[in-house]
């Protein structure tokens, strides 16, 4: 594995690859999650290139970017068996830097779900995303579905922006109580960790009640809310349920394909999660 902080260094290396290239962009704190696209790209593509780069510009001013847990000499650790060509590390001055123009992108999904609570954060992803893309010029880039929405944006700006490039969904991972793993579960204790069960639970029981035949938003959505509130510490941002091709929330009954969005606070620590059938 070749580690790179510039885009010099990275052209070289990719100028110097043929065949198929997979592509996983992280923020690093890395987890099976992570771990397990790595391993799909493995799968899939001649070559694999990952980068580990802690985006500023899709965080809020009141957000964690400060806090955001970063662990590099872990994560070098667990890219060290992994078959990987380059480990992009970038600064953002390298990223982002004076001369850089800002990609003519924009998608009315930046404003729904997520984009309600964080209404800067889809710009910002996308920013850095498209900056990363033509930088390493990937022919296939891999994405969890536990962020379903940014998955959904980023595959409909490489259509857009007419990117030669394929999107692989790949599974949430979980761990064994069902939470889904993500680099903020640092921040939880043990006890919280255990506690967080109920969002994977509260969306099992979602798909369940839809699946038995019940269609009405409002029955759903308070048996949803009962079982997501059992938990004194969890404090609800969003709980919906939204067409699985448009992600607008139905009217009244659920008359198509459909997901349902969890967004919670265990004190200060926000998780989001998902499920769909």
């Amino acid at each position: 594995m070749k580690i790179v902080k510039t885009i010099v260094e990275l052209n070289q290396l990719r100028d110097s690859l043929f065949g198929s290239i997979g592509f996983v962009p992280t923020m690093g704190a890395l987890h099976d999650g992570h771990l397990s696209l790595i391993q799909e790209s493995n799968r899939s593509c001649e070559h694999t290139i990952v980068s580990i780069f802690v985006n500023p510009n899709q965080f809020a001013p009141n957000e964690d970017f400060d806090n955001y847990p970063r662990t590099i000499n872990s994560d070098l650790e667990k890219l060290s068996s992994l078959n990987i060509e380059v480990l992009f590390l970038p600064e953002s001055q390298e990223l982002y830097p004076e001369s850089y123009e800002n990609i003519q992108f924009k998608s009315d999904l930046f404003y729904l779900l997520e984009g309600i609570s964080r209404p800067i954060f889809f710009k910002g992803v996308c920013e850095a995303v498209a900056r990363l893309f033509n930088i390493v010029k990937p022919t296939h880039a891999f994405f969890g579905d536990k962020d379903f929405q940014q998955l959904r944006i980023i595959s409909e700006m490489v259509r857009e922006l007419k990117y030669d490039i394929n999107i692989i969904p790949c599974k949430t991972i979980r761990e064994q109580n069902g939470l889904a793993m993500s680099s903020r579960n640092e921040y939880l204790t043990k006890d919280e960790r255990n506690k967080a069960k109920v969002i994977f639970e509260t969306l099992q029981y979602g798909l369940k009640l839809i699946k038995s035949g019940e269609k009405k938003l409002g029955e759903i959505y308070n048996k949803l809310i009962n079982k997501l509130s059992s938990e004194p510490i969890i404090t609800i941002d969003y709980l919906t349920i939204v067409d699985y091709d448009t992600l607008k929330e139905f009217d009244n009954t659920i008359d198509n394909r459909f997901v349902i969005f969890i967004a919670i606070y265990i004190r200060k620590t926000r998780l989001i999660d998902n499920i769909y059938e």
